[in-house]
């Protein structure tokens, strides 16, 4: 992955620790593998040793989003717009998805957001079921940062479940 630099996203820095200790190869790995750990060797094996591990992924998603979400949240100064804007942007540099708020999903209870070239599933075969349960836990958690309340995001679609996106309703 390339990273790309805007305004509002820093550029990783040439004395990172992983990019020094990996010179050749750098800070990121190919979407292969990362599906290879993610989706076979963690949840495979989460589901083999404690039954559903989905909860636990949603959960491991919403620790890091939460820190994101405030971040994106003290930048955008309350304006939706730019917050918005900022998730979009950081989605992308982290490779997470594309991101887009559903046309008229935005009420006082919640929101829907589409997530395109979603990390985990994207182009892989269907599954028959939603995978994306730290993609849910990092989207509800990076919302939280802006509204301060608590939110819920549900995978409502799913390319592993044979659909074209992802996509999350978000419950405030």
């Amino acid at each position: 992955m390339q990273h790309t630099k805007t305004a509002d996203t820093p550029m990783p820095s040439t004395s990172d620790p992983i990019d020094t200790a990996r010179p050749h190869l750098g800070a990121t790995v190919p979407v292969a593998l990362f599906r290879a750990l993610r989706v076979n060797g963690m949840m495979t094996g989460l589901d083999a040793a404690i039954g559903d591990a989905s909860t636990l992924v949603y959960s491991a998603g919403r620790t890091v989003g939460a820190p994101i979400g405030k971040d994106i949240a003290a930048k955008a100064n309350g304006d939706l717009g730019a917050f918005l804007g900022g998730v979009v942007e950081t989605s992308k540099v982290l490779g997470i998805g594309v991101i887009s708020l559903v046309p008229g999903s935005l009420t006082d209870s919640g929101l829907t957001l589409r997530v395109d070239e979603c990390v985990t599933c994207a182009g892989a075969e269907p599954m028959g079921k939603k995978i994306c349960h730290f993609e849910g836990g990092f989207i509800a958690s990076v919302v939280e940062g802006f509204t301060g309340k608590p939110a819920i995001a549900t995978e409502t679609h799913c390319n592993a479940n044979g659909d074209d996106a992802c996509v999350f309703h978000v419950d405030l």
